[in-house]
């Protein structure tokens, strides 16, 4: 059972079926990683983005 799940898991990331299951679950740990760098990177931005919608530049005095 445990192979067939190894087979599909190639096929479904596209690799050929010489891949090992360390290759496949070391790509799948780099893919995670990278999700959760985009992630973080993704909540930096909401974050600038709502400062700077309340944040009023200095027009020279005018409200």
């Amino acid at each position: 059972m445990e192979d067939h799940k190894h087979r599909g898991e190639l096929h479904s990331y596209g690799l050929p079926s010489g891949y090992g299951k360390q290759v496949v679950a070391d790509i799948v740990t780099l893919l995670n990683e990278a999700l959760k760098s985009i992630g973080v990177a993704n909540n930096k931005l909401v974050a600038a983005s709502l400062a700077a919608d309340g944040h009023c530049p200095d027009d020279g005095g005018s409200p």
